[in-house]
């Protein structure tokens, strides 16, 4: 196509205008172009061809078949413009050079087609595609291209300096990453600490060796060997445990979820169900399995409701489960031994003075109803007979209190005593009298009451009648609240002036109030049906008030009522003829006390008691157990379970100046009576509205 438009354009009276009308000039055929006519110009054509860089071998063809197209024409002339190169610049307009010329029809119009490619059907290169490309004109945006880059173009480029600097900056910031990664593992901040059980185990050891008494009466223990445990194999090779706590789910369900396969949870339950009852399990109930690994066969399981009491199911030589249950040699035993208070923990003081850690629970029990463990102050001793319950011969828990002496101060000692009977037993005092257990009772067990119900009262300041509806019993923010009876709950939420406000409804028309709560008890709502002494909420300020505390509504049949006519707390006598016996173990029992010698008062002041030891606030209360004589202490102390409000702690204020109110020593809660109220409110109200 070159040739023949070189020989049109020869033909045509303006050549220059016949060549450069081609649609468009490529850089690669210009450059042939200007090429070809240097070639003809020179005497050396060959020589002037191949003169321009290295030599390439298409380049090569190209100019071998050119010169023999060009042989036996004879020349012709031409402009200098008819050749226009981009790479040398034009020459002007000027005379008329003598050139070569091409014939017409002396070549086919695809034979530089067949030059680029070789003869027709020949096998194409990599760089052959590429000049097809260029000859078609698609060069996919990659711009002009010259010869000298395509004969280069067989040769791979190397990276460039950009890219190997961008490579060489993200291997160094991974090497950086990798070391500092590495050097973490090495920070001495990371290395293991002793834990909070760990460090509180070497604090209790050392409080044992630094506050144990010279007279530690402590029995001397060895411990019993034991039968053989599921646990003693989990190390065997080819076997794995199974274990966790039954929680709220059924008992075939709870050991299925663990990881127990089904039809081996059915062997389980069979080999046990004659031996305990399986469908009332408790949620802290614990079990252990030891399977085969790979097969996940049972070997043996273990069902333990408590520490004295394991059952176990093991393979036979028949290969069948059969269960028992193991003898732990579970003993119960009488401690006598007394302690003095040190105001903060009564539990470190009961260890330190050779007691076994969990005094504080059963203690709660014992006392309930008489006096609560937060009147307890810096000083006071106590003279305790406990019970105790041993698992191959080491301690477990403490079961009960049998008798109970509390001396404070000058004032006359406190003795309680456990009578065991199946109708009347309870923990009494010295003429007999014990809490109720039904009935009625305060929903803050201790507190004070700081105003009393009074439908007639004369405002101090109105000068008008303002009923005061309720009682008023004074406590800190977050004392829990318990329903005075069981009942249904008729109504929860705000309440205006009475604030957070909870009704319980009684069977016999009753119903109870429970206003200016901080807040309910969780998952609370209508309809549900509660427990004597069933947390409801907890003691607030919300609402019209002017402080901490709990008004406590009673209404008959739609009308309020005193909530103190119900007799509250009362307590009840043991009858006539149980007077005799009750005086036999009353004799018995004052005789082991009179024998624990008292520890010496000392002449310190008297600690401010701890208002954060839980030990005082929220007593133990594992230690719910049969005493001598295989009757259950009573479920006389509300504080003592988990669902039973804190007592709350009765302080003293100090006196403020006129017209403020008074404010506590320490940390003491505050309890205004009804006076301080109304004065502290001004002309507003008395701030309960039912």
């Amino acid at each position: 196509r070159l040739l023949a438009r070189a020989a049109a354009a020869q033909d045509s009276p303006t050549g220059e205008d016949a060549w450069s009308g081609a649609s468009s000039s490529h850089p690669v055929r210009d450059r042939l172009l200007a090429r070809a006519t240097a070639a003809q110009d020179s005497p050396a054509g060959e020589d002037a061809w191949s003169g321009a860089g290295s030599s390439h071998p298409v380049r090569d063809r190209l100019l071998a078949r050119a010169t023999a197209a060009r042989s036996g024409h004879a020349p012709e002339t031409t402009t200098a413009s008819t050749w226009p190169n981009t790479d040398v610049p034009t020459a002007p307009a000027g005379p008329v050079v003598p050139r070569t010329p091409i014939a017409p029809g002396s070549m086919r119009p695809a034979a530089l087609d067949e030059l680029a490619h070789g003869e027709p059907g020949a096998p194409r290169s990599p760089l052959d595609s590429e000049l097809d490309r260029v000859a078609l004109g698609d060069t996919d945006g990659a711009g002009p291209l010259d010869v000298d880059a395509l004969a280069s173009a067989s040769r791979r480029p190397g990276l460039s300096p950009h890219l190997v600097a961008l490579f060489s900056t993200l291997l160094g910031l991974t090497t950086v990453g990798s070391l500092v990664a590495l050097a973490s593992h090495f920070d001495t901040n990371e290395l293991p600490r002793p834990t909070a059980q760990t460090e509180a185990s070497e604090e209790a050891v050392e409080g044992e060796e630094t506050a144990a008494s010279p007279a530690d009466a402590r029995p001397t223990r060895e411990k019993i060997p034991g039968p053989w445990r599921v646990a003693d194999d989990a190390d065997k090779p080819g076997m794995r445990l199974i274990s966790g706590k039954i929680g709220t789910k059924a008992f075939l369900t709870a050991i299925q979820d663990a990881g127990l396969e089904k039809s081996q949870a059915y062997r389980a339950y069979t080999a046990l169900k004659d031996l305990t009852n399986l469908d009332r399990c408790r949620s802290s109930d614990e079990f252990v399995a030891l399977v085969e690994r790979g097969s996940g066969k049972l070997i043996a399981f273990e069902y333990s409701p408590s520490k004295e009491e394991v059952f176990q199911a093991a393979t036979g030589d028949d290969g069948y489960l059969k269960g028992k249950k193991l003898d732990l040699h579970v003993a119960r035993n009488q401690v006598r031994r007394a302690l003095r208070y040190d105001g903060k923990s009564l539990n470190q003081s009961a260890v330190a003075a050779g007691f076994d850690p969990g005094i504080d629970g059963v203690l709660a029990k014992a006392l309930s109803g008489h006096m609560t463990l937060s009147e307890l102050e810096a000083g006071d001793r106590l003279r305790l007979i406990l019970q105790e319950v041993t698992v191959l011969g080491e301690f477990s828990r403490y079961a009960g209190v049998e008798a109970v002496e509390v001396v404070r101060g000058n004032d006359k000692p406190l003795r309680i005593y456990y009578y065991n009977h199946p109708t009347e037993g309870g923990y009494f005092d010295g003429t007999g009298r014990a809490p109720y257990e039904g009935g009625w009772r305060k929903p803050i067990p201790g507190a004070p009451v700081t105003s009393k119900f009074n439908m007639t009262r004369m405002h101090p300041v109105l000068k008008r009648v303002v009923p005061h509806t309720g009682t008023d019993f004074g406590a800190p923010i977050g004392v829990p609240i318990g329903a005075s009876a069981p009942g249904r709950v008729s109504f929860i939420g705000y309440a205006g002036p009475s604030g957070n406000l909870v009704k319980v409804e009684h069977p016999g028309g009753y119903e109870t109030g429970y206003a200016h709560l901080s807040r309910f008890a969780e998952g609370l709502k209508v309809g549900d049906q509660v427990k004597r002494m069933q947390v409801v909420g907890y003691c607030g300020s919300t609402g019209r008030s002017t402080g901490p505390h709990l008004h406590f509504t009673v209404k008959k049949d739609g009308k309020f009522i005193d909530p103190e006519s119900l007799n509250l707390d009362g307590m009840r006598v043991l009858p006539p003829s149980h007077r005799e016996t009750f005086g036999e173990v009353k004799r018995k029992y004052d005789e082991l006390l009179d024998a624990i010698p008292l520890p010496e008062v000392t002449a310190s002041a008297p600690a401010a008691p701890d208002a954060g030891d839980p030990a005082r606030d929220e007593p133990d209360v594992e230690g719910d157990d049969e005493l001598p004589g295989g009757s259950a202490p009573p479920a006389a102390a509300p504080a003592a379970t988990a669902a039973t409000p804190a007592a709350a702690t009765a302080t003293t204020t100090a006196s403020a100046p006129a017209g403020k109110p008074a404010q506590p020593a320490g940390n003491a809660a505050i309890f205004l009576t009804d006076g301080e109220l109304l004065r502290m409110q001004g002309l507003t109200d008395d701030g309960e509205v039912d």
